[in-house]
Order: structure tokens, then sequence, then C-alpha cells
């Protein structure tokens, strides 16, 4: 009997043992697996990858038969495979492959097996291609009350009658012989992978992307998020315009397309952690939208001033300027404040703030300069002639619920099966369900590429 050993550590697998296997064993020839604690709590089989087809090995007590048919191959991939059910949630773990070279042989009885069967993995790929017809046709026979085990009318039900006691309970019998370890079944692999049609989901991230194994369903979570952009440098004579994005967010095949405009998101160049996501080379911090919490997180706020009573401006003589400490949260909050009559300063210090230039301090007191005006009665009337609009970081987010009409259109986006790009105007993570047999396929394909 031949044994190669395994020691799996993580998603690392490396061999510390390998006997010389021969070609027409069978049930005799077995991998020996070790594997770390994070392993424990799947359930483990051993992948071999023979050219084109796949065969799995159920790990028992450390150790899974190797199938005669992996032993026909000339050349094998041996890696490990966990799977784990979490609720509705099906997990999957997996190793690197390390090679194995079965040499000629007529095997551990002398004889040369039979021909293999057909693969496992085909198995797997012909019950992910007819689990949405099943499920379907359960639906419609359901739908017709055809579940009675007789033709006709259904009548209506009789009453339940009373329980029974129990019976007293038998002796246990002789336990029977113990079976031969053989090789795990298309159903338990892919038993919590085809009951629910959503299990697999993934990713795509950003302005635009791309997929080829989406499922024609609802996307399972998504995440817009704000920017907001202004056209050139503002002066208190030569305004510039502050434009925060309703993005649009889009889903389509080449043939079919979905859209949504979403509420205004904004959002502005970030100078510390308090990033909220990454846009290209610059970190922003931004409203997010979020579609599972059916909510609207606002990291930024914008504010008018106009000069009447309600704003208690005053003059500082030392800067020549004038200043308003912030209310209702307004402050920089590690953000770049935007202002339509004024350019930011990259000063802290008041003394140092040059005409037509802004700065907002860390305790949200913004100021403002301009050399048209020299006291505080001048600056209040040139502000209700020319009202100023200031963007800006809240310190403390706070959060809306997406109005209902919006929600529902959201969430009857949908991909389409199977190829379809995701796109919006701002910044998104978008999460979709997958389509089972796409998504394995694309994933062995990536693998197989990798080992080339």
């Amino acid at each position: 009997m031949a044994l190669i050993q395994i020691k799996v550590d993580g998603h690392k697998a490396e061999k510390v043992r390998e006997d010389w296997l021969a070609t027409g064993s069978q049930g005799v020839d077995s991998v020996e697996v070790e594997v770390s604690q994070d392993w424990e709590q799947y359930s483990q089989s051993v992948v071999f990858k023979c050219e084109d087809t796949t065969y799995y090995g159920v790990v028992q007590d450390g150790s899974a038969i190797i199938p005669a048919a992996v032993l026909e191959c000339r050349f094998v991939l041996v890696g490990l495979l966990g799977t784990l059910t979490d609720g509705d949630v099906y997990k999957r773990y997996t190793t690197n492959f390390v090679p194995v070279r079965p040499r000629e042989g007529a095997g551990g009885d002398g004889t040369v097996p039979p021909e293999p069967s057909a693969s496992l993995y085909a198995q797997i790929r012909s019950i992910a291609e007819n689990a949405e017809d099943l499920a379907q046709s359960v639906v419609d026979r359901a739908d017709a009350g055809d579940f009675d085990g007789k033709d006709g009318e259904d009548g209506d039900p009789g009453p339940q009658g009373p329980q029974g006691e129990p019976g007293p309970q038998g002796e246990p019998g002789e336990p029977g012989p113990q079976g031969e370890p053989g090789e795990v079944t298309a159903a338990q692999l892919t038993a919590a992978l085809i009951t629910k049609a959503d299990v697999i989901t993934d990713t795509i991230t950003g302005t635009t992307g791309s997929t080829s194994y989406a499922s024609d369903m609802p996307l399972a979570g998504l995440s817009v998020f704000g920017q907001t952009t202004q056209a050139g440098t503002p002066t208190p004579t030569a305004p510039a315009s502050i434009v925060s994005a309703n993005p649009t967010i889009t889903i389509t095949d080449g043939t079919s397309t979905q859209t949504v405009t979403l509420p205004t998101l904004r959002g502005i160049l970030s100078n510390n952690t308090y990033a909220t996501y990454n846009n290209g080379t610059y970190a922003w911090r931004g409203d997010r939208l979020d579609l599972e919490a059916g909510k609207i997180y606002r990291y930024v706020a914008s504010v008018t001033y106009i000069g009447d009573s309600s704003e208690a401006w005053s003059w500082s003589s030392g800067a020549s300027a004038a200043y308003i400490d912030g209310t209702g949260g307004i402050n920089s909050a590690g953000a770049y404040p935007l202002c339509t009559h004024f350019a930011r300063s990259v000063t802290t210090v008041s003394t140092s703030l040059g005409d037509g230039e802004m700065m907002m301090q860390s305790s949200g007191r913004l100021f403002c300069k301009t050399s048209e005006v020299s006291n505080l009665t001048g600056w209040t009337n040139w502000l209700a002639s020319n009202n100023i609009t200031i963007v800006y970081g809240l310190v403390t987010p706070t959060e809306e619920v997406i109005d209902p009409a919006v929600l529902a259109t959201l969430r009857s986006l949908h991909t389409y099966k199977t190829n379809i790009t995701i796109s919006v105007d701002t910044w998104m993570s978008a999460e979709y369900r997958c389509d089972t047999k796409a998504y394995i396929d694309n994933k062995i394909a990536a693998a197989v590429l990798a080992l080339t």
C-alpha cells in the first residue's frame, strides 16, 4: 500500500512524504493529511486534478483513499477542499495543489481495474445545470397542488387524531460490518451549493466592472459613494460653482439595461485617515448609500451664508478677515472644504490668510478674507449680495432612510445571466449572486491556467 502525506497550514499545502503509486491499484493507496486548527470546522475532501478531470476523496480520520481512476493518470495535482454550511451561506476553504506522479504497474492485486466512471466534477456540472429547472418544476407542481399522491380533486383534510403513547425502546442490534471508504458523492459535495442559488457571491468595486458568471437574480449588496467637484479656482469676484453627484447606477448585458439615478451624494478630498473610499490617486470622504441597510450615511454637508442677522459673524482686525464659529457640526473633519467664492488656504493661522482665501480650523471656525471689505458691516453687506456656499466634512456622520420609492427601485435591480457590466458615475461596491456552474467553471479554469 502506497501513502502520500500532506501537511496543511491555512491555504498552504506541502508534501512531507510520497510513495510511488502504481497504476491499477484500487482501494489501497491513500493520502494522509495533517491540517491546521482553522480546518477543523470544515468537512474535508482531497481533490485530485487529472488533466481535464477532477476527483474527490473524503477525509476520514485524517486520510482519504485515492480513487483508482486517479492512478491511471500520468500526472496528478493534489489539494484539499473544505466545505461548511453556515445558515444559508455555503463556505469553501481551499489549498494550493502539489504534484504527484504515478508510475506504471498492475496494482496491488495484480489486475488492472475497469475504466473509471464519469468524474464527480461532471456530475456537479450536470446537477448545477439542472437545479434551476428542477426547482421551477417543484414550484409549478406545488402551485397546482400536485403533491397529494392521487388524481382528481383534493378533499378537506380530516381532524388530527390524538398522539399515542410511545412504545418501548427495542434492544440495540449488533453493529454491522464497516464499509469500505469510497469517494465522496456529487450530492455530498454540492448539497449546500445547489439548495440555494445565491450561496456564492462576488463583488465588483470601482466605477465600472464586468463579470461572466452572474446569475439572473437581485443584487446581494450595493454601496455607492458620493463625489463633489468644482470647476476652476473661485475668487470673490469670479465664483466657481460646486456640483455634487446624483450618481446613476447601470447594469447591462449589452442587450438589456437597467438604470437608477440616486439622491445627491457629496464627497470631498480627504487629508487624513477619515477617508471613506479610494478613487484613483486621491482619498475621498464621501456620503455612502447602503442598499442592504436601506440608508444613506452622510459624511459631508453643505451650508449657505447670506449675511443676515441669524448668522453670528465676527471681524478679526489682525487677520483683516471675517469669521464665524461652526454650528450644527461644521468642521473640517479631516477633509478639504470647498467654497463657491473663496479658494481653500493651506494655512491654519488666520494672520497668514491671503486675499480671496478661506480657512477652516479644526475647531470649526471659518475665516474668509477679501480686500473688498475692511470691517464687519462691510462684510455682511457684501455677503448679502454674494451668498457663499461651503461644502465640508462632518465630525459625526448622520444617517437618513432612503426614500421608499427609490429603495424599491434599487431592490428591483438584478444582474443578467451571465455576461454583465455594472457601472456608476462615482464609486461603488456591488455584490452580486453568481451562477453556480459558471462560477465553478471560471475558477477551475483560472486555477488550471495559473498552474501551466
